[in-house]
């Protein structure tokens, strides 16, 4: 029995002796199959290559080391024969993907050196000056036009503006900025530099200028002193306050609109500056209107659209906003000296009262939401 067991044991020990060298064999016979294929592709890969630089007579060190050495490779034995067939597997389709990408670049380079050029026949470009055009088509004075050109620039439309009264003037609408044609039509068919000089000799002329007592009685063409410009679109809204004020001897204006305001404003112009006093003249005005045009609408920014009106004219006569649930949005007359809202009646009455007295100093207590 025990040299049964013995003879077993040895013939067992054999068979795995036998089968760990075939699959050692068969292991190297994998080696070698993978090691032969591998250098032959990365030799016919790199065959170009080295062509190129042999034929340009530059072939360095580093590249002959590395002919002498293409097929000498070193592979280290991963213990698995199936994940070497499976890395050789990968590393075949990433050979054949590197090769169809060499050939596809190489394709593309020869047509792109074998297309002929096109000719451009197309006429030269215009010069800068035609693409400009449109914008400066609408300054109709040629020394506004070159001033734009030279100071602003051709391809400029919208200039930012600053917070000075010229810029008031010429953004009379409070877009935020000052277009060719705000500036065409400030200088109209004067000359840039007259038109300046006289706007700041207006500003000196008011501020020194000895105005008139109520007791002065205007022609008959002209409105007279103390004069009240009421500016709402519904003239009932403001009925209680106009009567008071005729209690007072003070003339009234109506105006239903913005247009029909600024009109006003522009067809007195001088009347109003001679005038420019809180004591002679004043203005109430509606923060929401609705202007009646061809196709009615709701302006937001009425108060403040007459506010800057007047401003950008240089009259400095004290304006009360006089507003209802909008009174929140009345906020930009602490922007503007001389201005100042409410929505409390009595409040306007005494800006009324003030007024008929005669008195100015109350116009420096003007704010935004008075309630006192």
């Amino acid at each position: 029995m025990e040299f049964l067991s013995v003879a077993t044991a040895v013939y067992g020990l054999a068979c795995a002796i036998n089968d760990w060298l075939d699959q050692r064999e068969e292991k190297d016979d994998t080696l070698k199959h993978i090691s032969v294929s591998t250098a032959s592709q990365i030799q016919k890969i790199l065959q170009p290559f080295r062509q190129q630089t042999t034929s340009s007579g530059r072939c360095s060190k580093r590249q002959r080391y590395d002919e002498e050495n293409a097929g000498a490779l070193i592979f280290v034995c991963v213990g698995v024969k199936t994940q070497l067939k499976d890395d050789e597997r990968q590393l075949g389709q990433e050979t054949m993907m590197l090769l169809m990408s060499i050939a596809v670049v190489g394709l593309v380079d020869r047509r792109r050196e074998q297309r002929p050029q096109p000719v451009d026949d197309r006429p030269p470009p215009a010069p800068t000056t035609t693409t400009a055009g449109s914008i400066l088509d609408s300054i109709s004075n040629h020394e506004a036009r070159e001033f734009w050109r030279g100071y602003v620039g051709e391809q400029i439309s919208l200039v930012s503006k600053a917070w000075l009264t010229l810029n008031l003037r010429l953004d009379a609408f409070g877009i935020g900025g000052i277009t060719p044609s705000n500036l065409d039509s400030f200088i109209g068919d004067g000359r840039l530099e007259d038109v300046v000089h006289s706007f700041i000799k207006e500003s000196d002329a008011i501020s020194g200028y000895m105005l008139r007592t109520p007791k002065n009685v205007q022609p008959t063409d002209t409105p007279r002193l103390p004069l009240l410009i009421c500016i709402d679109d519904n003239s009932i809204n403001i009925d209680y306050e106009v009567k008071h004020a005729l209690t007072f001897g003070i003339n009234v204006v109506q105006l239903t609109s913005t247009a029909l305001a600024k009109a006003w404003i522009e067809a007195n112009k001088e009347f109003l500056k001679r005038n420019d006093d809180p004591s002679l003249i004043r203005v109430i005005s509606d923060n929401h209107r609705t202007e009646s045009t061809t196709n009615p609408f709701l302006n937001l920014a009425a108060g403040e659209n007459i506010l800057r009106y007047l401003r950008g004219h240089q009259l400095k006569i004290p304006v009360l906003i006089y507003a209802g649930r909008s009174i929140d949005l009345t906020t930009y007359v602490e922007q503007y000296e001389g201005a100042g809202s409410t929505y409390i009646p009595r409040v306007c009455l005494d800006y009324i009262g003030a007024f008929g007295a005669g008195r100015s100093h109350d116009v420096r207590r003007l704010k935004y939401m008075m309630e006192e």
